[in-house]
C-alpha cells in the first residue's frame, strides 16, 4: 500500500530503461535521508522531479521492488480559488451550473438566429437557466408551460398518446 512521505533526496542514480505503453521509460533509483529507497520511472532521461538536496514529498510503495512517485500539489484553477481536480464545494458546483447554463443559452438562442439576440439576451437566458437549476421558486412560466410530469407522451410506433402507466418500460 502506498503512503505519502517527505524527506530530503540524498542520491539519484540512473538505472536503465524499459518500454511502456507511453514509449521509453527511464528508471532512477532514489535514496532519501530517512532511509527510503525506491525506483522512479520517468518519460524524461533528464528527470527533474527528484533532485539531490531537495526536500520532497513523495508517494512510497514498499515491497520487494519499492517504488516512489512525486506528489503533485493541487493548483488553483484561477476561478475564485476552486481546485482544478477533486473538490465538491458549492462554489465549484455553481461554476459548473453557470458554465453549462451559458452554453445552453447560446444553443437556445442559436435555434433562431434571425432574432439576432444580444449578449445581454444570452446572459439573461443563462441566468434564468441557473435560477431554474437552483430551484428558484420565483420563476414565471408562460400560461402554456406544461411541466414534464404532466406532459403527454407519444408512442413512437403509432403516434398515439400513452398514459403514464403505459409509458413504463416494464
Amino acid at each position: 500500500m502506498a503512503e505519502i512521505k517527505s524527506s530530503k533526496v540524498v542520491s539519484v542514480q540512473s538505472n536503465g530503461t524499459w518500454e511502456g505503453s507511453y514509449g521509453t521509460m527511464y528508471k532512477f533509483e532514489i535514496v532519501f535521508q530517512n532511509g527510503d529507497v525506491g525506483e522512479y520511472s520517468s518519460k524524461s532521461q533528464d528527470q527533474n522531479k527528484f533532485e539531490v538536496g531537495a526536500e520532497k514529498e513523495y508517494e512510497y510503495t514498499g515491497g520487494k521492488f519499492p517504488k516512489v512517485k512525486p506528489v503533485y500539489q493541487q493548483k488553483s484553477s484561477g476561478f475564485g480559488g476552486a481546485k482544478s481536480f477533486g473538490g465538491n464545494d458549492d462554489k465549484r458546483q455553481q461554476m459548473i451550473i453557470a458554465q453549462s447554463s451559458l452554453k445552453a443559452s447560446v444553443d437556445f438562442h442559436s435555434i433562431n438566429p434571425e432574432l439576432k439576440p444580444t449578449e445581454q439576451d444570452v446572459l439573461k437566458t443563462a441566468q434564468r437557466f441557473i435560477d431554474f437549476v437552483n430551484g428558484n421558486e420565483s420563476l414565471q412560466f408562460s400560461k402554456d408551460f406544461i411541466p414534464v410530469s404532466e406532459a403527454p407522451s407519444y408512442s413512437s410506433e403509432d403516434g398515439k398518446r400513452k398514459t403514464s402507466e403505459e409509458n413504463l418500460p416494464f
